[in-house]
């Protein structure tokens, strides 16, 4: 959780745009098309070029009551909050309080806290920098993602009496051992760092960091609907959307993202903070905004060198923000200083990348061609492994049921048919219900699309071939079985 995400990119075919004849037609179009290839999660996107802004809104904020998303509905932005933390620590450098160089033992001098830094036997804690916590080189701990997948940390964090506090969180880091790396070698996304940044604000600022980034950045900017997670109101809270992991309602203790990511606005007031940081407004000296723009960036993901990271901020080509994920949203703000143009999106699903949206809405390639092609490959492959797996089931379940229903099968034929029957249906458990195919289908096809070009006739005929056997292979054991769960995936 909380990780910037830039793997398994799903976009849209930018021929289905090609003739709409206006802007905000062709944003409202995207934005629909992404909902409906989600499972119909809350999409929210604002395109904002030289002051002309769109905004477009698609998807139920509410799955349950299918109550509709609205354009100026709040969303938790979660890492996204990132960016503002570090223009906070940026604003006590300009000061003098702190800078890139300031090390952890000068700010705990003493305590336990200095075992975040121990690995293989030596400790690095005087090693280890602001602007390494900035950019995600110092090799700690990363307190939110130790479990190893999303779903067993919701599972661990998510109970809603539970209330998270800065020393609580460090005794939780410290329950899962060394540093990753030794300090500066290295870039691996770490919330425990930004953790620390919060309450190194608190320290050299003398506010409480929530105060200090509500005081220096957000009433600078002069918005007014954006909140911290744990400051605001239960009526506002109620009003937000709700969030979901993988269709599935979650819920998340603000406390735990802290100056992590516990943010919570709109796509207008987004717009607005992220246009003060690109003009200059937060910061007194005109060199502060350079640097961040400039120094300290490392690649995130080997295979994608379009994007990088430096101090606070994600670069994507021209483009400087932040994205986000939470329990139940994700986000991505960003702003390109040449053209004046920000894209701000939000969805209400931790599992529906918002990244892929303002990359189509950019108009971004983020692949060279040799990694295009070995994509296109991959993909083709999947299709033609999912269609060959489906067939192997689809025969052995007809040869089955073949066998239930022919008058001169012995019992005893018929008895090891349906326990093989009962095998299949626990090994494959996980199976999708039928329900679900039509929105695999288009993902498949719209991530062949931007990949590869056209959807050949072959691979379509593949992927419709593998829905088929899929939702009779569901229909079969349900008709054979009776059992709730077969019948629960046909229906």
């Amino acid at each position: 959780m909380f990780k910037t995400l830039v793997y398994t990119i799903l976009l849209l075919s930018p021929a289905l745009y090609a003739n709409n004849n206006t802007r905000q037609t062709q944003l409202d179009t995207l934005v629909q098309r992404y909902t409906e290839g989600n499972n119909q999660t809350a999409i929210l996107l604002l395109e904002d070029k030289h002051g002309d802004i769109h905004k477009s809104a698609s998807g139920f904020a509410d799955r349950e009551k299918q109550i509709p998303i609205k354009t100026d509905d709040m969303f938790e932005i979660g890492s996204a909050s990132k960016i503002f933390t570090a223009i906070a620590v940026f604003q006590l450098i300009e000061e003098g309080k702190l800078s890139l160089d300031t090390t952890l033992d000068t700010l705990y001098p003493t305590g336990k806290i200095q075992n975040l830094a121990n690995y293989k036997g030596k400790n690095y804690w005087s090693k280890i920098t602001v602007g390494m916590l900035l950019n995600h080189t110092s090799g700690l701990v990363d307190y939110l993602n130790v479990y190893g997948n999303d779903d067993k940390a919701i599972d661990v964090f998510s109970k809603k009496a539970k209330v998270y506090t800065f020393e609580s969180i460090i005794d939780l880091t410290l329950n899962f051992g060394e540093v990753n790396f030794k300090p500066g070698e290295q870039f691996r996304y770490c919330n425990t760092g930004y953790l620390l940044l919060g309450d190194i604000i608190s320290k050299r600022s003398g506010m409480e960091w929530h105060d200090y980034i509500q005081t220096h950045i957000f009433d600078v900017a002069g918005v007014k609907h954006t909140y911290f997670g744990t400051r605001i109101s239960k009526i506002l809270r109620a009003q937000m959307p709700k969030g979901y992991n993988k269709s599935h309602p979650t819920h998340m203790p603000m406390s735990l993202a802290s100056s992590a990511g516990e943010i919570i606005s709109t796509l207008s007031d987004l717009d607005i903070l992220i246009n003060a940081w690109r003009e200059g407004k937060y910061y007194k000296k005109t060199n502060t905004l350079h640097t961040q723009l400039t120094q300290g960036f490392h690649t995130m993901d080997p295979n994608i060198k379009a994007i990088t990271y430096g101090y606070g901020v994600m670069k994507v080509g021209d483009f400087y923000g932040h994205g986000g994920q939470t329990f139940g949203f994700e986000s991505y703000v960003t702003t390109n200083l040449k053209t004046n143009t920000t894209y701000i999106v939000g969805t209400n699903d931790a599992q529906v990348r918002s990244l892929n949206l303002f990359l189509k809405a950019a108009n971004i390639q983020i692949y060279d061609n040799d990694t295009l092609n070995q994509k296109c490959t991959l993909l083709t492959k999947q299709i033609e492994n999912f269609r060959h797996a489906t067939e192997i089931n689809h025969k052995n379940i007809h040869h089955f049921q073949d066998i239930l229903h022919n008058k001169n099968s012995t019992e005893a034929d018929k008895k090891n048919a349906r326990t093989a029957l009962q095998i299949l249906n626990k090994q494959t458990a996980n199976r999708m219900p039928n329900s679900g195919y039509p929105a695999l289908y288009e993902q498949f096809k719209q991530s062949f699309e931007v990949t590869c070009g056209i959807f050949s006739p072959e691979n379509n005929a593949s992927l419709i071939t593998m829905i088929h056997n899929s939702m009779d292979f569901n229909t079969v054991l349900a008709r054979e079985l009776g059992d709730k769960f077969s019948v629960s995936r046909v229906q």
